[in-house]
């Protein structure tokens, strides 16, 4: 997907780490399991956290397994074995780099995004995902209207993004309306962030080669002032994002997912904003992750 939401890692307890580890893994088979080996190039970290957020929610325990990995097929790993929620956050993952790939193929040509959105099967993820698909495919079209319109209002932008993200966030098989409006106000405050960071992140490079960018529309130039205006609006975002999500009625897994909310998204925007992330995104995490 995004790759922006991580872990602090040097704040985890080493248990806690692996589990992380086995949540990713996890995601990582189901996606093999279901869309073709090819499709988990585009895992990130964004999956693995919506698949341990379900699953601390609505699962007691998740089941984790030794199992081998691609990656290196003589060691077995701890791997959480898959289950409803696992397998929607799989879901989720390929449905927003088919998109994502999509949208690289019409705006840029990219041959590389055409030939791997071709290896994704698409009949499949149109049945799984049932009406998600033509609820993202509606909000992504907005968002590309007001792109082309050269929309200059970070908020009007992010909107449209957070309002795909919420989407993605309620989970079909819940119930509990209470827990659904904290899911789906987590998933649109997470995707007003990694809109505004992703902007953020690729100003000057979209400032020299045209293309559109949000960030750019309104201020032109990258300056200091406008610096802490971004660092102000998303750290209002964080802060409502950690009073929703202390809302939930958390089972397991409570540790990490507080790393990542406390933590994790705090740091990641303080690597944006001094200049840092390109470095932290390319190495991921020993070589494992490499979003599309």
């Amino acid at each position: 997907m995004f790759g922006y939401i991580k872990i602090d890692k040097e704040e985890l307890k080493v248990g806690e780490y692996n589990k992380f580890k086995a949540y990713y893994c996890g995601v990582c088979k189901a996606i093999s399991r279901t869309y073709g080996f090819v499709s988990r190039m585009s895992l990130s970290y964004d999956a693995a956290f919506l698949a341990l957020l379900f699953c601390s929610v609505f699962d007691d325990t998740t089941e984790i397994a030794p199992c081998a990995c691609i990656a290196n097929p003589l060691v077995k790993r701890p791997v959480a074995c898959e289950n409803p929620y696992i397998a929607y956050a799989a879901d989720v993952n390929v449905l927003l780099t088919w998109f994502k790939l999509e949208d690289d193929w019409r705006d840029d040509r990219s041959l590389r995004a055409l030939l791997l959105r071709w290896c994704i099967p698409k009949r499949k993820l149109k049945k799984r995902v049932g009406d998600l698909w033509d609820t993202v495919a509606a909000h992504l079209a907005s968002l590309s209207r007001l792109e082309k319109a050269g929309c200059s209002v970070p908020d009007e932008a992010a909107d449209a993004f957070g309002k795909v993200m919420e989407a993605a966030f309620l989970l079909p098989s819940a119930k509990e309306e209470a827990t659904l409006r904290i899911f789906s106000h987590m998933g649109y405050l997470l995707g007003r962030f990694i809109y505004l960071l992703d902007a953020y992140a690729d100003w000057e490079r979209d400032q020299k080669t045209g293309a559109y960018n949000v960030y750019v529309q309104k201020y032109g130039d990258k300056t200091p002032d406008v610096r802490q205006a971004v660092a102000d609006s998303l750290t209002y975002t964080l802060a409502d994002l950690s009073h929703t999500y202390a809302l939930l009625p958390l089972r397991q897994n409570g540790p990490i997912l507080d790393n990542i909310i406390y933590r994790g998204l705090l740091r990641v925007l303080d690597c944006v904003l001094d200049g840092t992330w390109e470095n932290q995104r390319i190495k991921g995490d020993k070589g494992h992750e490499r979003p599309l």
